[in-house]
């Protein structure tokens, strides 16, 4: 079994976003967006992949 240590190490440093420019290329999502219509979504999923 691994444990997270086990898993970080294998996925090393470059794993993790380090420096500016990584930082400056994640996107940001629209919290907004996802709060209005986050319902709508899960009934969806529900409907569509669930059922």
């Amino acid at each position: 079994m691994r444990t997270n240590s086990a898993r970080t190490s294998f996925l090393g440093a470059n794993y993790v976003p380090y420096g500016q420019q990584q930082i400056s290329s994640l996107i940001q999502l629209d919290s907004e967006a996802i709060s209005e219509n986050l319902s709508a979504w899960i009934t969806r999923w529900q409907r569509e992949v669930a059922s």
